[in-house]
């Protein structure tokens, strides 16, 4: 119960973090003749996101490892982990909240893939290279975003239930993504995305949702009342 009225206050952050996106995704679009290796690395995992709606042997190997890494951090003792073509699961001595939405909005492989890059550049000069590392970010976080998108569009996961329920868990899933998309977007074009102004813009218009919500609640008590009386 406590985390389900703590997913409904939250709804009006939710709602202003991915709304808050779409100007800075818009621009990306907008500026194709910049951004092109990213959009074409993100458009080319489409097919095969199409094809498999979160499953697959690469998506649950990620899910798995997301949980344990999660686990690890949280100082959780990890087991085995084991991966099948269609179900995988990691033997864990507790879980958390944490844990068990990890990998819903960790974009494991695309952190893997940057973590890779930064510490290459300490050694070889990788700079002619960014416009393929940049296409295979798009590439990997289209592959995240897609296969999280068709787990949760599918039957509810057992994850969700142990996190504290569906509404809690897909409200800090889609909360946590936005998030860590305006992070990557910041990495990838740090001159053109101001991550400070979308969190600005993130808080503002969850201030005016959550206005709009309250003057609706006031205007239907007193309503209510009116009847009532």
């Amino acid at each position: 119960m406590k985390k389900t009225l703590a997913a409904l206050a939250l709804l009006p952050l939710v709602a202003g973090a991915l709304w808050a996106l779409l100007g800075p995704i818009g621009a990306l679009l907008r500026s194709a003749e910049t951004t092109w290796p990213f959009l074409i690395g993100a458009a080319a995992y489409l097919p095969f996101g199409l094809a498999s709606r979160g499953s697959g042997r690469a998506y649950i190997l990620a899910h798995e490892l997301s949980h344990a890494a999660a686990a690890a951090l949280c100082g959780i003792k990890v087991g085995r982990i084991s991966v099948g073509r269609n179900a995988g699961h990691v033997k864990l001595a507790g879980s958390n909240a944490f844990v068990d939405l990890a990998p819903y909005f960790v974009p494991l492989y695309a952190a893997a893939a940057a973590l890779a890059y930064g510490l290459a550049l300490y050694f070889v000069d990788l700079r002619p290279y960014r416009a393929w590392f940049t296409a295979l970010t798009g590439f990997l976080l289209s592959f995240h975003l897609l296969n999280t998108a068709a787990v949760m569009a599918g039957p509810v996961q057992s994850d969700f239930r142990k996190a504290g329920g569906v509404f809690f868990s897909f409200s800090m899933v889609l909360l946590a993504n936005a998030f860590f998309l305006a992070l990557c977007l910041k990495a990838l074009y740090p001159a053109a995305f101001p991550l400070k102004g979308y969190f600005a813009d993130a808080l503002g218009r969850a201030a005016a949702i959550a206005n709009g919500l309250w003057q609706l609640l006031e205007a239907a008590v007193n309503t209510a009342k009116i009847y009532a009386g």
